[in-house]
């Protein structure tokens, strides 16, 4: 079938079309797949046993245990379910700066994008919604790569004007991701640290497996200018004359600094992070960090 792609071109999404998104936790689900329940029913994977109540089908009980231990008890089996992928994008005015790479507000939707085409590929759901200060608008859940037209409508309807409150905007959106799954959040997560992991936080504890991919630009990593720049501000009127070389190692140790209590803040949390460059390509991006999910998925105890 044809793909209604905004931000991605064919031969990306061949290539991304490889890897699974599989989550890592149990999940909530409403149709057969590739992920672990929450809930117990009657399928191939062996999740243990509990006491044989009346009412029990009798070909549940587990006759070896009985002969062990002169007891009954039934089998039970952890279903097979769907996952459901929620992709917040950050929409505010800071995510559009572009300085030798992609603009990072385009960036962030070709990765939600790229996400949603593994996820909807799959068989599995997908959700997209959209925040700064507040969480400005969501899609419904849907699966089915006919669903990428609904997600591509959200995303390219972003005005990025305002400022960012990730934990508030987290706060606004928890109601509407009434099923557990994935929460991708991508940002470029330049506000207070403590204020994203606690939002973020918020995800973790409503069952959610919560994942942050930052989006920089190489020049907002490396603050590599030549000669005198000004600078004017994306989200405030400032404007400021600057000679980048003579205040480049004071701005790294910031960025430095901001970037490991994010980390370390979200690795408390239990989220996992990523940091995507915006001069990277999307799939070598995605594939990279999925290959390393992937192989941490399979050789977690």
């Amino acid at each position: 079938m044809t793909l209604h792609l905004r931000f991605l071109d064919h031969d990306t999404v061949r290539r991304l079309s490889r890897l699974q998104l599989a989550a890592r936790g149990l999940v909530e689900g409403f149709l057969a797949g590739l992920h672990g329940s929450a809930y117990l029913g009657a399928s191939v994977e062996f999740a243990g046993h509990r006491d044989y109540v009346p009412g029990d089908e009798p070909r549940r009980i587990d006759w070896r245990v009985y002969a062990r231990r002169d007891r009954y008890f039934v089998k039970q089996y952890r279903e097979e379910t769907n996952l459901v992928a929620y992709l917040l994008v950050d929409g505010s005015a800071s995510m559009t700066f572009a300085g030798r790479g992609m603009n990072k507000l385009v960036y962030a939707c070709a990765l939600a994008e790229a996400i949603s085409c593994i996820v909807l590929r799959q068989n599995d759901a997908a959700c997209c919604g959209v925040f700064d200060r507040e969480a400005l608008a969501i899609s419904p859940v849907g699966r089915g790569l006919s669903f990428l037209d609904q997600l591509g409508d959200v995303l390219e309807r972003i005005e990025a004007t305002g400022g960012t409150d990730t934990a508030a905007a987290i706060a606004q959106f928890l109601p509407h991701l009434p099923q557990r799954g994935i929460a991708v959040v991508i940002s470029d997560f330049l506000e207070d640290p403590r204020s994203i992991a606690d939002g973020l936080k918020r995800l973790k504890l409503a069952g959610h497996e919560v994942i942050a991919l930052q989006v920089l630009d190489p020049v907002e990593r490396s603050f590599e200018l030549a000669g005198p720049t000004r600078f004017e501000g994306i989200e405030t009127p400032a404007s400021l004359l600057v000679e980048p070389q003579r205040v480049r190692g004071a701005y790294l140790r910031a960025l430095h600094r901001h970037l490991r209590a994010l980390r370390e803040g979200l690795g408390r949390a239990g989220i996992e992070y990523r940091l995507a460059d915006t001069r990277t390509p999307i799939d070598e991006a995605l594939l990279a960090y999925l290959a390393a999910r992937h192989k941490r998925r399979r050789t977690a105890p």
